[in-house]
């Protein structure tokens, strides 16, 4: 009941205002229960990638490299991971977006417990095959990431996406290592704040 007691309207108008009201209040506390809900049991993917992507040395070519890490102690299983390039290429008097598939050296792991460094090898088959820094600009190049992994504390399957585009992708460069056993022998220790560190290269 709307608990009146021994006072109530009288009335067309009276009971009309007072249905209103008591039909606004049962709505908000509907909406406001399923938005704090939805914010924060939503299972979200609690990774962290490095701000800067590099163009490294590879074998006996080159490759397209970035990191990623979970954070918060995430515990995160079957991760895989999907990277598109987008550029846009003038065919005749037209500039159309294309997009391409670059395949990756590793794109699955059963479990990541510290960095990951994915890789694409570039070799004449990629699109970024040759491709200067000056080109990337010309074509506006970016590079978008879709991660999707099966996080053991939701028992939910979680998805992250980045990009990176040319101003954040460094010629010429390596990551430095972001973690080390600790000596005690307590596993593994991943340092964050290291995960965009680099260190230039002669290419």
């Amino acid at each position: 009941t709307v608990g009146y007691g021994r006072i109530s309207p009288s009335g067309l108008f009276a009971n009309t205002v007072a249905s209103t009201e008591a039909l606004i209040g049962i709505l908000t506390l509907a909406i406001n229960t399923g938005l704090l809900y939805g914010r924060f049991v939503k299972p979200k993917a609690h990774v962290k990638f490095s701000h800067r992507a590099v163009i490294a040395p590879f074998r006996d070519g080159r490759a397209f490299m970035f990191r990623m890490v979970p954070i918060k102690n995430a515990s995160l299983s079957n991760v895989r991971v999907r990277v598109t390039a987008s550029m846009m290429l003038k065919e005749g008097d037209k500039h159309i977006n294309k997009f391409f598939n670059l395949p990756l050296q590793i794109d699955k792991l059963d479990m990541v417990v510290t960095t990951w460094t994915i890789v694409h090898p570039i070799d004449n088959e990629s699109p970024l095959w040759n491709l200067r820094h000056a080109e990337m600009v010309e074509s506006d190049l970016e590079v978008l990431v879709y991660l999707e992994a099966f996080d053991e504390d939701f028992s939910s399957t979680v998805i992250k996406r980045t990009s990176y585009n040319h101003e954040e992708i460094v010629f010429g460069a390596r990551f430095t290592p972001a973690f080390y056993e600790d000596p005690h022998g307590n596993g593994s220790i991943v340092e964050h704040h290291k995960l965009s560190q680099i260190e230039r290269l002669d290419m």
